[in-house]
């Protein structure tokens, strides 16, 4: 019997993806980002390091729901209205997978040091 792969791998595990591009949405976000104990964090750009660019910031939380923020259109508007404070926080995990891009993409592009995040590897 030949092998297929599994409707499991083809199933979103995601409850809901939201897509974050304005400021009024970036503060609702935020403000729900904030009652959770643990975030994970990923991004995405081009050459993502301080020489490249940070388009998009991917913030998951433990419920399953995932944000997608438009740093691409939202620039350094998206971190003074709430991302800066909730990012350097000490007071919530955030949970990265090789994290050296990131980071530094988020200390040179957007003057953001990340606080208190565990490294997955």
């Amino acid at each position: 019997m030949a092998t297929t792969s599994s409707d499991s791998e083809n199933v979103c595990h995601y409850k809901k993806i939201v897509w974050v591009d304005t400021v009024p949405q970036v503060k609702q976000a935020v403000k729900e980002l904030k009652r959770q104990n643990e975030i994970s964090l990923d991004s995405e750009g081009d050459n993502l390091s301080r020489e490249g660019t940070l388009d998009i910031l991917i913030i998951g939380t433990m419920n399953k729901k995932v944000f997608l923020f438009d740093i691409f259109k939202l620039g350094h508007d998206a971190f003074q209205h709430g991302l800066r404070g909730l990012l350097e926080s000490a007071s919530k995990t955030k949970l990265m997978y090789d994290c050296r891009n990131h980071s530094d993409a988020l200390m040179h592009l957007m003057e953001l040091e990340i606080g208190h995040f565990s490294i997955i590897w």
